[in-house]
């Protein structure tokens, strides 16, 4: 495994056995250069209370900036492990000091009680921290608030699951160039602007996924009470922001967004704090119909592109094949009239639409061949892509039916 260290600072030595269990006996650390020179053997003993994680005895210090080998052994236990250690003059840290950041760890089970030590270089406890599991990933458990380690240098992340420690790393906290702190504040319009003010809220409890733009995931955040997620992005990157939360569709969503350097940029401190404001609305509702909502059917249709990214703004066609041209409910008698509906994809890639069941229909997707007919079936809610898959296109050859004639006449 390859550790950092920082030139010129006290480098303690940990080593975390693979097996963690049955303490081993005489364990040393050994450092060499690249050519097999030994600079150092130093004695290690087992932290008390952490099995299996042996510190050594003394701190080392590199006297130049290279690539060193650390080779931990127990001649009676017959264990030989070995580490690179990287010197530099300013080392990149496995995680940024004084970042906050989320902690996650996935486990085979859900409902576990699972929890996160974190110990500086001395075994000192910095952080305690409980980790819930996500509601939509079983098995899977993140921190519930961003933790900081402030102090650059070796810090020890023990894992735990039922109060049993479940995994122990050794990580370097230090500078990451090219990581920015990036903070959303997603806001919601309430109303219509009174004297140029337009009314906002916050949009709490929504989650906010970043990604690349090929739709590679980098984190997902639930806003907190103030409608505030908190990333850590790499600078100079273009990212896709995308709110989702049940029962919602938002007007702007999956927002491009290219994290700075701060100092680079016109608002200072400021440069990667910015609001998301959007307009939602709730897509499903029921229609104001005579027919009632036992007589129409709720489609719905799901529109990507080949990268899986939802396509905003697309046009499906319904065109009304009047068959049957009327339906009588309660006694009545209602003609079906208008030639067709026209709905638009939302930012999700997703529009609806309410029909009246048993109605024959011809979809279409404006800018595709796609175009076929079908009959609206007798259920609350339905698919339309599920419903045009697999039928036959609408257009019918045509047959002249021309005469006749014989070519002796």
């Amino acid at each position: 495994m390859l550790r950092h260290a920082k030139l010129g600072v006290d480098l303690p030595l940990l080593f975390v056995h693979p097996s963690r269990t049955g303490a081993l006996t005489d364990v040393q650390v050994r450092l060499e250069d690249l050519t097999g020179t030994v600079l150092d053997t130093i004695d290690a003993t087992e932290v008390v209370g952490l099995a299996g994680v042996y510190q050594a005895d003394e701190d080392w210090s590199p006297l130049t900036a290279a690539q060193y080998v650390a080779i931990w052994t127990s001649v009676a236990d017959g264990m030989s492990v070995v580490d690179e250690i990287r010197v530099h003059n300013a080392p990149v840290g496995d995680i940024g000091a004084g970042v906050a950041r989320y902690y996650q760890r996935d486990y085979d089970d859900a409902g576990e009680t699972c929890q996160l030590v974190i110990y500086d270089s001395d075994i000192n406890v910095k952080h305690t921290v409980a980790l819930t599991e996500v509601a939509t990933i079983a098995g899977t458990y993140r921190s519930s608030a961003a933790v900081t380690i402030e102090d650059e240098g070796v810090h020890l992340l023990v894992w735990k699951k039922n109060g049993v420690v479940d995994a122990v790393e050794v990580i370097y906290a230090g500078e990451q160039r090219g990581q920015r702190n990036v903070r959303v504040y997603a806001r919601e319009v309430v109303g219509t602007a009174v004297s140029g003010t337009t009314p906002v809220e916050v949009l709490a409890s929504c989650d906010v996924l970043v990604s690349f733009t090929d739709g590679t995931p980098v984190e997902q955040v639930t806003t907190d009470g103030d409608g505030r997620a908190d990333f850590v992005l790499e600078e100079g990157v273009t990212h896709v922001v995308t709110l989702r939360k049940t029962g919602k569709v938002f007007s702007t969503n999956n927002v491009t967004y290219v994290p700075v350097d701060p100092d680079e940029d016109a608002l200072g401190v400021q440069g990667n704090y910015w609001h998301l404001l959007t307009e939602s609305f709730t897509p499903t509702f029921d229609p104001v119909s005579p027919l009632g909502l036992a007589n129409l059917s709720l489609m719905t249709v799901k529109i990507v592109d080949l990268t899986g990214t939802p396509i905003q703004g697309a046009r499906v066609l319904i065109d009304n094949l009047f068959s049957p041209f009327s339906i009588t409910v309660s006694g009545e008698v209602y003609g079906v009239a208008g030639s067709r509906v026209t709905i638009v994809t939302d930012a999700n890639g997703e529009a609806e639409v309410y029909l009246i069941r048993g109605q024959e229909v011809a979809a279409s997707i404006v800018g595709t061949d796609i175009s076929r007919e079908f009959t609206v079936p007798d259920s609350a809610t339905f698919s339309m892509m599920s419903q045009i898959v697999g039928s036959d296109d609408p257009f019918t050859i045509a047959d002249p039916s021309l005469p006749t004639y014989d070519p002796r006449a």
